[in-house]
């Protein structure tokens, strides 16, 4: 397993960035965009807008019921044990669905760890913002979701 600098006690003491409200409707349908989403490598030298970070965090994370807290992707339980990070020059950032916002977790260019920790996959070290995805390893304990005997474990 590769990590990105010591992340021991840095996650809740950066500067917050307030995200974009996203948006929720668009011009295509969910059936086009699928008909038609394919993955090119092929990346331009422009930096992602702030409204484009948001937009990607949100599809992938973020807050649709603010009420029970739902979110866009699903997850079993609503455990949603997936943590996002974008990766900046500034640093590494934290995304908090609640508040739909960054808050900034490791300062200085990371990117070049990212590509090493990718397998030396070098279009993470040129990227301007490419999202991680991880696991937080100690967050499973068993909960009651259910009443009677149902229940998901959470590692």
């Amino acid at each position: 397993m590769h990590c990105i600098g010591d992340t021991s006690s840095t996650a809740q003491q950066g500067a917050v960035t307030q995200l974009p409200p996203p948006q929720t409707t668009g011009a295509k349908s969910i059936e086009q965009v699928l008909a038609q989403r394919r993955s090119i490598r092929s990346f331009t030298d422009q930096p992602l807008t702030p409204s484009e970070i948001g937009q990607l965090l949100w599809a992938a994370q973020g807050i649709t019921d603010p009420q029970w807290g739902f979110r866009a992707a699903p997850s079993a339980g609503a455990f949603y044990p997936l943590e996002l990070y974008v990766v900046t020059p500034e640093g590494v950032y934290h995304y908090q669905p609640q508040g739909h916002r960054m808050r900034l977790h490791l300062s200085g260019d990371r990117r070049a760890e990212l590509s090493q920790a990718c397998l030396g996959q070098d279009f993470f070290s040129r990227g301007l913002v490419p999202n991680t995805v991880s696991e937080p390893t100690n967050t499973y304990t068993w909960k009651s979701v259910l009443p009677a005997r149902t229940s998901a474990c959470r590692r």
